[in-house]
């Protein structure tokens, strides 16, 4: 066996027979080719090596009665071999299979990514948006360092940045800076009571951008029709005018115009303008950096933003599992949502990812809307106590205003909803399982594929398809027994009762083919036999046929086994 392994894996290090996903993964390609190639021919391998000592060792022939000591001494060790076999086919079915195989969809997946953002960075570049080709080329560097295939585009990449960098910003010297009028509290009123109190104390010592703050959140947090709204109202006006008089003179012109700024920056987070607040409070950070209101008020629109977009900055594409032209069905109301991302990069709390198209369809199927979008965040969220998935395809720059990457609608039949971000019915628990899915079902734990088989028919998926793998998974190490047992009488049948001099060598090449031609059989009759029980009786009825069949089989392989003894 061991043997047998090293002849595949350094056949596969020569003729890989896939070319790799790139030139850089070459080696551990072949190494994954070479194990998987193993994986396949390990039973007819198994099968094999428990036959073949009987055409090479001299039997005498006699009579021997059945299961009689002598009898089970010359096949304690084929027996013991046909156990070993069946227990390490079990552990390479159910751990080292999924193993390298998502290691193997990692390499395509990373190798299909790097090709499509190469594909977007030229595309960007010839079209003078190099701020965008930067982001994809940093994807392609992250996956293959130094690649030959970018370098010309990377170099002119990096000139025409540097050559927008050098027009310097004006820095506005401390000694022209805004003075700091807003002091917000640590803590966060409870109601809006608390609320109104703070804000009465805060415009009795006319901290008057606290007083204003406070009294907006007293109205939110006040029941519809109470009259705490109209008292919150009245202390926000006090508190406006106040603001108002907080005005510097026209000589001071500079600080004027941070004051100005902090203003709109202001209003713009009290009225949920979280972007445009953003970008103001960033700016002010800069020109205004010892402010300590900005520093309270940029981490506070910054939040914002995150509820709305996400900074391509941030991405991290090439980090977490791959998967390309992963697809998800997801009920939306008395309808469905089909969405398709070209490139997902998934994380355990996140996932985000490269080209989305989102359409929604009503009951009959008929289309509603469409969402495309370049980019794509997915984050876990609570609604009403329900677990759900947000997807955020609008995507910002962290420094830059102007650089911006908005979904595209079509309404078809339907106005579509906001398309900045949509809450998708499916909890992060099972969007991530969904995802493995894309992978492939061979992926996939037994646990998962017994969860995916109770759940995930509201998503498209029939449970048929996941109880018939997971009988697979079970069925295929537990008959490699019987089967060894056969073998083990066929070969003590026809154990050599003379030295077969070299006939054993060219039988250690063709047994092994023989023995793959049945494995392949029988995995294609079990594998249909599975699926057809599965569907036409039920997965538990289908358990308990394929029990008493293993059962028979391994009663019958015996009884066979004990009438070789002559």
């Amino acid at each position: 066996m061991l043997v047998s392994a090293i002849a595949v894996i350094v056949f596969r290090l020569i003729v890989p027979g896939e070319p790799p996903p790139l030139p850089i993964y070459s080696i551990s390609w072949r190494f994954i080719r070479g194990f998987l190639s193993y994986f396949e021919l390990f039973p007819a391998f198994a099968l094999s090596a428990l036959v073949i000592p009987f055409g090479i060792k001299v039997h005498a022939k006699e009579k021997i009665n059945p299961f009689s000591p002598q009898f089970l001494q010359y096949l304690k060790a084929p027996i013991m071999s046909a156990i070993v076999a069946a227990i390490l086919y079990g552990l390479i079915f159910f751990l080292a299979i999924p193993l390298i195989e998502n290691r193997e969809a990692d390499l395509r997946f990373r190798g299909r990514l790097y090709r499509l953002a190469v594909e977007n960075a030229r595309d960007h570049a010839a079209y003078g948006r190099w701020e965008e080709a930067a982001q994809n080329l940093a994807i392609c560097e992250v996956i293959w360092p130094g690649s030959p295939d970018t370098a010309r585009l990377r170099t002119e990449t990096e000139i025409r940045l540097e050559t927008a960098r050098l027009t310097p910003d004006f820095i506005i010297p401390p000694s022209l800076q805004a003075p700091s009028f807003i002091t917000l509290p640590e803590a966060q009123p409870l109601d809006a009571t608390d609320a109104i109190e703070r804000a009465e104390a805060a415009l009795a010592v006319e901290r008057f951008f606290d007083a204003h703050w406070l009294a907006t959140l007293a109205g939110q947090l006040a029941a519809p029709g109470s009259a705490e709204i109209a008292i919150a109202a009245r202390i926000a006006g006090r508190a406006w005018e106040g603001v108002n008089s907080l005005e510097p003179s026209i000589a001071q012109a500079e600080a004027y115009r941070i004051y100005r700024l902090k203003r709109e920056g202001y209003e713009a987070l009290v009225g949920r303008e979280y972007i445009k607040a953003y970008y103001i409070f960033l700016e002010l950070s800069e020109i205004s950096y010892r402010d300590p209101d900005i520093a309270r008020f940029l981490p506070i629109s910054e939040a914002g933003v995150r509820q709305i977009a996400f900074f391509i900055d941030e991405m991290q594409l090439t980090m977490g599992r791959m998967l390309s032209g992963a697809v998800y069905s997801l009920p939306h109301g008395l309808g469905r949502i089909v969405l398709r991302v070209s490139s997902l990069s998934i994380f355990p709390d996140f996932a985000e990812g490269i080209g989305a198209d989102l359409m929604a369809f009503d009951s009959n199927g008929y289309p509603l809307w469409s969402i495309e979008a370049p980019f794509v965040r997915f984050l876990p969220i609570t609604v009403d106590s329900r677990p759900g998935v947000t997807a955020l395809f609008r995507a910002l720059s962290k420094t830059d205003e102007n650089i911006v990457w908005n979904p595209v609608v079509r309404n078809i039949d339907q106005i579509a909803p906001d398309p900045s971000s949509m809450v998708l019915n499916v909890s992060w628990d099972n969007f991530l399982l969904l995802s493995d899915i894309n992978r492939g079902v061979s992926v996939l734990s037994p646990r998962e594929i017994r969860r995916a088989a109770l759940e995930f028919g509201p998503y498209g998926y029939m449970p048929e398809v996941f109880e018939a793998e997971l009988l697979k998974r079970f069925s295929q190490p537990l008959f490699l027994f019987p089967f060894g047992i056969f073998t083990i009488a066929l070969g003590w049948r026809y154990r050599a009762e003379k030295n077969p001099r070299y006939m054993a060598v060219p039988m250690m090449g063709i047994l092994p083919l023989v023995f793959y031609g049945g494995i392949i059989f029988k995995r294609s009759f079990f594998s249909n036999l599975g699926t057809w029980t599965v569907v036409t009786f039920g997965f538990t009825p289908a358990v308990i046929f394929f029990s008493i069949g293993l059962l028979v089989l391994l009663i019958l392989s015996l009884i066979i086994l004990a009438a070789q003894h002559g």
